[in-house]
């Protein structure tokens, strides 16, 4: 299992983000970054995927054993180190 940093967040798409560069030049272009709707619902499936998962060991127990309780005991202590 892998349990990652307390700061660590998913980012997902916003449909009006768009990033845009263009440089100084006279005759100048600008790139736009777009994301399709296709990568947009293969994010929200893997978001409801992942969601799922968390319910199913909730449910179980999974997160109440003592192997995850000391290792995100170990990953606090080491977030406040740092």
């Amino acid at each position: 299992m892998e349990i990652r940093g307390i700061l660590n967040k998913m980012i997902l798409p916003d449909e009006k983000n768009q990033v845009k560069v263009s440089s100084k030049k006279e005759n100048s272009r600008v790139d736009v970054f777009e994301i399709s709707k296709e990568a947009k619902d293969l994010i929200q499936k893997t978001k409801e995927q992942q969601l799922q998962q968390i319910r199913e060991r909730m449910g179980n127990n999974f997160y109440s054993s003592d192997e995850v309780l000391n290792k995100v005991a170990e990953k606090i202590l080491k977030e406040i180190k740092s």
